[in-house]
């Protein structure tokens, strides 16, 4: 069994002679894709992915969900996800920005719940034909700056053109439909707030309660406005954190699973399998070894 890498910037452009790098943000341009590369294993980016198609066809899954991607088709992954490629044409135009998140700190971003399930539910999506050209216009003007490093204020425009690309691929989803819509800001401030701690605590706290503590509201209602906004309760949402960390620590480390199992706050390595299993069908084992 092959485990499942993940691949920072410096492995994209150790790998790739065709990958660039201009203040962090690597960037490149691939066509007639050969074998045997970061397209051919699955692994798990450690940065931010925003790749636009121009020709061809790919299929992949991310976090075991199977999409596809084609002419005038945009990509987001976000860090940490399982990108898993199960096949392309043989032609296949892409163009990709590679970066880590921290390059925007500082910037102020408009926060839209919203457009953030809507990408995590459809990571590909297709862009109307002037948007697109914009994107690409954008990554352009990133690669153009590749030549100028003597270039007064390069890291800030880079940063500015990032912060466009991303907004202006973010805008995208705000026209799509979804199932999720948030019209309390009170609403919105709770989920949000939410799932920041969850994302702190995953590995050590899985009670509902805990969490609404520490949101100053009951756990009935924790979970109620939870469920009505995104179809999933407090607990459907700790119990896929916990199993998404286990999956990618069992696929990507060495660790045991009375390891893994202590690092996620189990009493033992029985609980935790019987957890394990429940949520997913298999085994720990089963599951690193598939």
């Amino acid at each position: 069994m092959r485990k499942i890498g993940r691949i920072s910037g410096k492995d994209i452009l150790d790998k790739n002679s065709d990958a660039y790098v201009v203040e962090d943000v690597v960037f490149s341009e691939l066509t007639r894709i050969p074998k045997s590369t970061l397209l051919d294993f699955p692994h798990i980016f450690e940065g931010f992915l925003l790749a636009f198609c121009s020709a061809g066809k790919a299929r992949f899954k991310i976090d075991l969900r199977e999409y596809s991607i084609e002419k005038d088709m945009l990509l987001i992954i976000f860090p940490n996800q399982i990108f898993e490629p199960i096949s392309r044409s043989e032609f296949l135009h892409i163009q990709y920005l590679f970066f880590p998140l921290d390059i925007l700190s500082g910037i102020s971003f408009p926060f839209d719940l919203n457009v953030a399930f809507k990408i995590g539910k459809q990571p590909s999506i297709k862009v109307p034909t002037g948007i697109m050209q914009e994107l690409q216009t954008y990554y352009n003007m990133i690669k153009n700056l590749h030549q100028r490093d003597t270039q007064v204020y390069r890291k800030e425009i880079v940063r500015g053109l990032l912060y466009s690309a991303v907004i202006q691929a973010c805008s995208i989803y705000t026209d799509t439909e979804s199932d999720l819509e948030i019209k309390s800001p009170h609403k919105e401030r709770l989920i949000k707030n939410f799932l920041k701690l969850l994302m702190q605590n995953r590995k050590q706290v899985r009670n509902v309660s805990f969490y609404a503590d520490q949101l100053f509201v009951t756990p009935k209602y924790l979970s109620s406005t939870l469920k009505k906004v995104t179809d999933r309760t407090a607990l459907d949402w700790i119990n896929e954190a916990v199993i998404i960390e286990a999956k990618t620590k069992l696929k990507t480390t060495d660790l045991t699973v009375m390891q893994i199992s202590e690092e996620l706050n189990f009493s033992n390595p029985s609980f935790f399998g019987r957890y394990f299993r429940q949520y997913t069908g298999m085994t720990p084992l089963e599951y690193r070894d598939r």
